[in-house]
């Protein structure tokens, strides 16, 4: 009875170890990246704005340092949830573009983007 103690303490105990290394590898690489996330009011909540040309990055947070969700060309359309300004004073959109959501840069977006402040996430 003692051997099966001893295998069962050290299956939970690789359990354990391989739990933790999951967490820490799902973890965002910034940790000021990783929210928390506005919830959306509906599609076209603020409006919409097109994508200009180039390559426009959907990031998961509203800092250039912060992950790429997905990327698009210009002629996108993005449904602009609302924005924020970031400690660069940099304005970013919280939208829905191509099925994914996530934050676009102001920059990126052509003038459905150029709204007040009054959409603050």
């Amino acid at each position: 009875m003692g051997v099966k103690l001893k295998s069962i303490s050290a299956a939970l105990t690789m359990l354990a170890s391989t739990l933790v290394a999951v967490i820490a590898f799902a973890a965002p690489a910034h940790a000021s990246c990783a929210g928390p996330f506005p919830t959306p009011g509906g599609p076209n909540k603020a409006g919409s704005a097109q994508t200009l040309g180039g390559t426009n990055p959907l990031r998961y947070e509203y800092y250039e340092s912060c992950g790429i969700l997905y990327m698009v060309s210009g002629g996108y359309t993005m449904d602009l949830y609302c924005s924020k300004v970031n400690s660069y004073g940099n304005v970013w959109w919280y939208g829905k573009l191509a099925g994914e959501i996530g934050w676009m840069y102001r920059g990126n977006l052509g003038s459905g983007a150029n709204r007040s402040a009054a959409t603050d996430c």
